[in-house]
């Protein structure tokens, strides 16, 4: 945490070399980030700076420059120091990092952002850009890359018949489909025939097909909704309407003849 310099000291004869310990800010940078999120979502960058060494930090300033796909939704916050630049694609944070013997040593930036991107991931990186000449690092920089997931499913939902006598029976059938880039965990409800399924797990480009039998008695209109869950806890849904209707068909018989007696 200190350093040593070796400078010359010059006495009356002979001339010598002495050691001394002069203090030095050391200056650390930390980002901490999300291993993944959905796309559309929002997370935060952590920014968390220290200084481990014996003397204040002064003047110091941190940029972190958005990568593409990912909006910074300003205001950022710090607990100490101030901003001199806090847009949508730019954050410079400015400030003071007190030595590693006071309490107040790791300062920790907030950066709200959203990603909107059809990357799988974006990488980012934030860097200290000033600082005191003396200044020793344990880190100048950090960076991190974030997966960014795009969960997607679809529905269909078709029956055997779209019109039948009352009391037949109707298969229905479900197709469940997986069209994103990431696993899901699925269920299936029906407004009318309950919960077909529940905790189903489906592959990215997976689909689930289930039959469900039904007697129909009179018209009937369903909405079916399918639900999945990504990794990240966030969920997707679609839904499909199926119409059966039910007829009754009746026939009647009359027979008259054009008289009762003839000769």
């Amino acid at each position: 945490a200190r350093y040593i310099e070796t400078v010359s000291q010059v006495h009356s004869a002979p001339s010598t070399r002495d050691t001394i310990w002069v203090p030095r800010p050391v200056l650390n940078i930390v980002k901490v980030n999300p291993a993944k999120v959905e796309n559309g979502s929002n997370f935060n960058y952590v920014l968390q700076l220290s200084n481990t060494g014996y003397e204040d930090a002064i003047g110091v300033q941190v940029e972190d420059v958005m990568p593409t796909g990912v909006t910074h939704s300003p205001p950022a916050t710090a607990t100490s120091g101030s901003f001199l630049t806090d847009t949508p694609t730019d954050v410079v944070w400015t400030g003071t990092i007190p030595k590693v013997t006071s309490p107040a040593n790791t300062v920790n930036i907030t950066i709200p952002v959203t990603a909107n991107t059809a990357l799988s991931s974006v990488f980012n990186i934030a860097s200290f850009t000033a600082y005191a000449s003396d200044a020793q690092f344990t880190s100048r920089s950090a960076n991190c890359t974030t997966g960014v997931i795009h969960p997607a499913i679809s529905l269909s939902k078709t029956p055997s018949s779209s019109k039948v006598e009352s009391g037949s029976a109707v298969n229905y059938t479900y197709v469940v489909t997986n069209t994103g880039d990431t696993s899901l965990i699925v269920g299936l409800v029906d407004n009318v025939f309950g919960t077909i399924f529940t905790g189903k797990s489906l592959a990215a480009g997976a689909s689930n097909v289930t039959i469900v039998s039904r007697v129909v008695v009179a018209n009937t209109t369903n909405v079916a909704i399918a639900t999945g869950v990504d990794q990240t806890g966030a969920s997707v849904s679609a839904n499909a309407t199926a119409t059966v209707q039910v007829i009754h068909p009746a026939i009647s018989l009359s027979k008259t003849p054009s008289s009762s007696k003839v000769e």
